[in-house]
């Protein structure tokens, strides 16, 4: 009657009622469906409520299924022992019908709410799992990048020379500090014949296997192009062609390329938008710069590069760094920049000992860990005489002007020039490369014009020439050692060449139609 009673409430709300006379029955009943919840009396015929409870429960399939019990026994201790059993809820006979409804949608709504839990605790579950699977594929990843990566770096390693040269009158040093990540700096010492060696250092963008790559690849092409015999600046122009050719104009490499002659004391050069190499003078405590090249290789196809030697003198100290070295402490504080690097250089390097140059080489200090840091230092131990202190090539554009500027200081400072004739060389030789890079030729970057500088020890004379191969004056065969100047005194035609003759002690114009021109300047040393 009564399980008649309830089913007929429960149908009226919407709810798909089963029932069953005995705890019998219903057993048989759940091994075949699973109900949202189940109400029964305690007292049934055969087995009662606390045992059909009691299966219901130790059952995996069934046992998250609430049970209500109904019952007219009011005993606390009958209340209890329901819900040890695992009964969710007891309600006493005779009960009311909304208070029934009420606690069954609460553990209805119990049971979704469980449902729901358990869903989105099998989608965790899905998702841990799969995370886990992408967590291990990505760990085998970097396993075999990081194997990778350790290939990459001792491929670098090996690839930098094993020792420095021994080369009769000069003394090589070298240090390579590897960053956190393999990077892309390198430095090589290639032979060429019984007295000439080439030296060079690159650094290139990026970190990681890519740079490494890269870097393989620019010091393959190095090797092969210098042991062709070429001067620097077309080993450059080479190496440049051959690594946007092979590698596309996606990275941008820096790289410095010398020729040391151990017979002159000769170091010809270019350089491809690498730091500048600081030439430290024991004597004269000064440093100066080589500067003249071109842009980084790899980005421009077509790129010239400008070329220029100096000759150096017993005690100097050439120093090849990357950019790195502005990283290193010193004193507890960064390098920072070119000026400190200079100013270290010639605080320590009286009477040809270098102790700040020593420990760099030595035992570096520690850097950032952000940069590789490497280090060439080649210093010249003799003494060699000779007419020649220095030569530059460049291409005819106004561009290549500031290397001729910047060339001409060093070779002033070379000379020990004061203030005054520091800056009339300097005037004078621009002007005379002004005219040759502008007027020689007929479109920029067409041929060369060549600045040689040479002093006559004994006489104590400076002299310059500035070469080009354009065509000359119109007039016939003719070479003059002077050169009209217009008439008219506002005309700026043919003021260059007073210019030049007033800054220096002579100026002669040497052209020959077809043939090029030569301005050759003296200048006396003042002291």
């Amino acid at each position: 009657m009564i399980r008649k009673l309830i089913a007929g409430i429960l149908g009226e709300q919407g709810f798909d009622v089963a029932t069953a006379e005995s705890a019998e029955e219903g057993l048989r009943w759940l091994s075949r469906s699973i109900p949202d919840a189940i109400l029964c009396d305690i007292i049934m015929p055969g087995m009662d409520g606390y045992e059909l409870c009691r299966r219901v429960k130790a059952r995996r399939r069934t046992k998250n299924i609430p049970v209500i019990l109904l019952t007219s026994r009011t005993d606390p201790r009958d209340k209890v022992k329901g819900l040890e059993i695992g009964a969710a809820d007891y309600v006493t006979k005779p009960f009311d019908a909304g208070e029934l409804m009420a606690r069954l949608a609460a553990h209805l709504r119990i049971v979704t709410l469980q449902q729901e839990l358990r869903a989105r605790n099998r989608l965790l579950t899905a998702m841990r799992h799969q995370l886990e699977e992408k967590v291990h594929d990505l760990s085998v990843l970097e396993h075999k990048r990081q194997r990778a990566l350790d290939l990459a770096y001792k491929v670098q390693l090996g690839l930098l020379p094993a020792s420095d040269p021994v080369i009769e009158g000069f003394g090589f040093g070298s240090r390579f500090l590897p960053a956190d990540d393999i990077a892309g700096d390198f430095y090589d010492y290639i032979p060429l014949d019984s007295h000439r060696w080439g030296i060079a250092i690159g650094d290139v963008a990026g970190k990681g296997l890519p740079a490494s790559l890269l870097m393989v690849l620019t010091k393959t092409l190095l090797r092969t192009e210098a042991i062709r015999g070429v001067s620097p600046s077309q080993v450059l122009e080479n190496v440049n062609r051959l690594i946007i050719n092979s590698y596309g104009s996606a990275e941008a490499v820096t790289l410095f390329y010398g020729i040391l002659d151990s017979t002159t004391n000769s170091f010809t050069y270019s350089n491809g938008g690498h730091e500048f190499p600081i030439v430290y003078s024991a004597r004269r405590q000064t440093c100066t710069e080589l500067s003249a090249g071109g842009p980084f290789l790899g980005i421009f196809p077509d790129v010239r590069f400008n070329e220029a030697r100096v000759y150096l003198a017993q005690d100097d100290l050439v120093l090849l760094f990357t950019d790195g070295l502005y990283h290193l402490n010193i004193q507890e504080r960064p390098i920072g920049t070119e000026a400190t690097l200079k100013r270290l250089l010639v605080e320590n390097g009286a009477g040809g000992q270098h102790p700040f140059l020593s420990t760099l080489l030595a035992s570096p200090p520690a850097s950032s860990g952000a940069d590789d840091v490497t280090i060439v230092a080649m210093r010249c131990h003799q003494y060699a005489l000779s007419s020649e202190v220095g030569f530059i090539r460049v291409f005819n554009s106004e561009v290549n002007l500031k290397d001729v500027r910047d060339f001409t200081a060093t070779m002033a400072v070379h000379l020990e020039l004061d203030k005054d004739d520091t800056y009339a060389l300097v005037y004078a030789v621009d002007e005379a490369a002004t005219n040759a890079v502008v007027y020689a030729y007929p479109k920029p970057f067409s041929d060369l014009v060549e600045i040689g500088f040479r002093l006559d020890r004994n006489e104590r004379l400076v002299t310059v020439e500035v070469v080009d191969r354009g065509q000359g004056p119109p007039s016939n065969g003719i070479e003059r050692e002077t050169m009209a100047i217009d008439e008219n005194p506002l005309s700026p035609r043919g003021r260059g060449f007073v210019l030049m003759d007033n800054l220096m002690d002579s100026c002669a114009i040497i052209a020959t139609p077809g043939g090029g021109t030569t301005v050759r300047m003296t200048k006396r040393l003042s002291r």
